[in-house]
This record gives structure tokens, sequence and C-alpha cells, in this order.
């Protein structure tokens, strides 16, 4: 009989891998005009976001798809307990915008330094990868989230829009997780 537990890890994994969906609509990816450091992509000029990108998978997004920011990570190396993971993650606008902003925080088994966020940028432009990287600490096994909550400050939407996204995170393998939770 599958545990609670096992449901949880193939529950998470399955949301990670259907996060995978390509650009809707891949552009140009020039470094935009007075963005705050981390600075926008240093792609090559006719670069597109999907190239830009394409290692990466798309961050599983808590509300309905096709808003003004998408998100996209990449874990560096592969987590292990104590060690700092380096994790690169890419927004996405796709309006421009005033103002945009990152905050990152986790769930118990997974630590954010919090000397590197929140990450902010300016006169935002559509079609252009804002890149930021995330180091956090796991401290145990299991299969764990980081949340980015992305603040858009635009006058065509009216004020700030928020979007929140989640980083699953899997540390150690799914059954040392699984055999961990069943030792008593």
């Amino acid at each position: 009989m599958i545990s609670g537990r096992a449901l949880v890890v193939v529950g998470a994994l399955i949301c990670a891998l259907g996060a995978c969906g390509g650009d809707k609509e891949p552009g140009r990816a020039p470094t935009p005009a007075g963005a705050a450091s981390p600075a926008a992509d240093n792609a090559a000029p006719g670069d597109s976001v999907e190239d830009a990108t394409r290692d990466m998978v798309a961050g599983v997004n808590a509300g309905k798809s096709g808003g003004l920011v998408d998100l996209k990570f990449r874990l560096q190396s592969r987590p292990e307990i104590g060690q700092p993971l380096a994790i690169e993650v890419a927004l996405l606008p796709n309006a421009a915008a005033e103002v945009m902003r990152a905050t990152f925080s986790s769930t118990e088994g997974v630590s954010v330094l919090t000397s590197e966020v929140p990450a902010e940028y300016r006169r935002v432009q559509p079609g252009s990868v804002y890149r930021h990287e995330l180091t956090v600490v796991p401290r145990e096994n299991g299969v764990y989230f980081v949340s980015a909550t992305v603040m858009v400050q635009t006058d065509a939407e009216g004020g700030e829009v928020f979007r929140t996204f989640s980083i699953p995170v899997v540390i150690g393998a799914p059954q040392e997780s699984e055999a961990a939770a069943q030792t008593p």
C-alpha cells in the first residue's frame, strides 16, 4: 500500500514535470534600460526568450496562467542537506511595467538566505529575461517548496498585481524520504 508521504512526493514531482511548458510568445531578449541589479539577461541579440531559458522549467503557478509575468527556474546542483544550493530564477514579463519585485520564502525543510532578496527591476519590458540567483540551504530530506511572490506595478492594470509561484526542491531520493518517514 502506498503511504500518504509517497503520494505527496509523487504529486509534487508530477506538478514539477507538468510545469515544464514552453513560452507562449518567444520574443527578443534585449537588455532593458534602467534595470536594477541583478540586471536583465545577457543573451546575445536575436536570442529569443525560449532560447535564453531553454534549460529551465516553469515555476508552479498558484493562480491562473497568462498573467503579467511568468517564472522559470533551474537548480544549479543536486540538493544536499546542509550544502548551499543556487537556484537561477528567470522572470519573464508579458507587459511593460514600472516596477517588478520578487520576494522568496520557503517551507520548513529549506532555508532561504535573506541577504539576496528581494530582486527588484525598474522600467520592465516584455520579451526580456530578468535573472536572479537565489541561494537556499536544504535542512532535511523530503519534498519542499520555495515560494516566489512577484509584484508587478503597472499603470495599465491600475496598481500592483501579485503572482505566486512554487519552486519544488526534492532533497534526497524519494525512496530515502519515504523510508525515513516510516521509521519509528
